[in-house]
């Protein structure tokens, strides 16, 4: 039996799913006034938001509590570093709201953000700390429907991390690969194909990336790599995105909102958004949602019999 989407159908022009911050310019909680009027705005484009933690800024809470009588979907991350610092204040809240009437809007939940990436803890313990939480998930019927997995590079999905998680979620950011927008989602594709994060029957693939509507960025290590933000680089990716998202994977869109203060690069780093500060979303949907003009399609009409297609929102 082929695996069912982790989310719920909705309208063809939504955009898969958006990574919201929930923080402010200066690195402090936004508050819940000023978050809850962000997400119903940003709830008109997208029925999916993905968030970093639970427990900073009481967000698993205001998430559940908002979306309960929605359909909404919401994916929340359990964070840890290297010293293992708010690890157990996040346990304590998936504890906490697993009780919660919305917490049927959890489909998924991430076990750290680039952890192995960055060198922020090793395999072992992440592992470990993967199936601590699914353990925590499966002991309770009101929680066993929420997948979980780890958000980083394709090159973290090796054997041992592709077998232990319920669905792959990679992220890969343009200032990485040198890349242009027209070849930039074909080459993740081709990149997850030739890795153990490519979809099963049994497990989904979610793809997070973005690419900004202006600025210049210089990759700090090597100065022959960058990105040229652009309108047109942006609506190229997320109509790549977009149009190849109901048969191959599901896409979260990296930045929900421009912030201003990510990065050295703050004009580059300050454009990534669907929605500017106002939020107003910048890239209408009516020059995007039509798929047959999409770079990159016909790199992918050919896929492996075995591989299931994925169904989208």
């Amino acid at each position: 039996m082929a695996l069912a989407s982790l989310i719920v159908q909705f309208s063809t022009a939504a955009i898969s799913g958006v990574r919201y911050n929930y923080l402010n310019a200066n690195d402090n909680c936004k508050g819940s006034a000023l978050i809850n009027y962000e997400l119903k705005i940003i709830k008109k484009h997208t029925n999916t938001i993905y968030v970093n933690d639970l427990a900073y800024c009481n967000i698993g809470s205001i998430l559940v509590n908002s979306f309960k009588n929605t359909k909404m979907n919401i994916f929340l991350g359990v964070y840890f570093d290297v010293e293992h610092e708010y690890y157990q204040n996040d346990i304590n809240e998936l504890l906490k709201i697993t009780k919660h009437p919305g917490f049927k809007n959890v489909k998924g939940i991430s076990v750290g953000f680039k952890l192995l990436s960055e060198k922020a803890t090793d395999r072992a313990d992440l592992i470990d700390k993967i199936k601590q939480v699914q353990l925590i998930l499966r002991s309770d019927k009101s929680s066993q429907h929420v997948k979980v997995s780890t958000v980083d590079i394709i090159s973290v999905y090796t054997q041992d991390i592709a077998e232990v998680v319920d669905y792959y979620h990679i992220i890969e950011h343009p200032t990485f690969q040198n890349e242009n927008s027209s070849n930039f989602v074909s080459q993740i594709i081709k990149r997850a194909q030739k890795s153990y994060a490519w979809p099963t029957d049994y497990k989904k693939l979610i793809i997070e990336t973005a690419w900004p509507t202006s600025g210049i960025f210089q990759d700090e290590y090597d100065e022959t790599i960058f990105t040229r933000g652009s309108y047109l680089g942006s609506l190229s990716v997320l109509r790549d995105l977009h149009c190849l998202w109901k048969k191959y994977f599901d896409y979260v869109w990296a930045y929900a909102i421009d912030e201003v203060y990510q990065g050295d690069n703050e004009e580059e780093q300050a454009n990534y958004g669907i929605f500017d500060t106002d939020l107003n979303i910048k890239i209408k949907q009516g020059a995007w949602v039509t798929c047959k003009s999409a770079k990159g399609i016909k790199d992918f009409n050919e896929v492996d019999n075995e591989v299931s297609p994925i169904i989208g929102i």
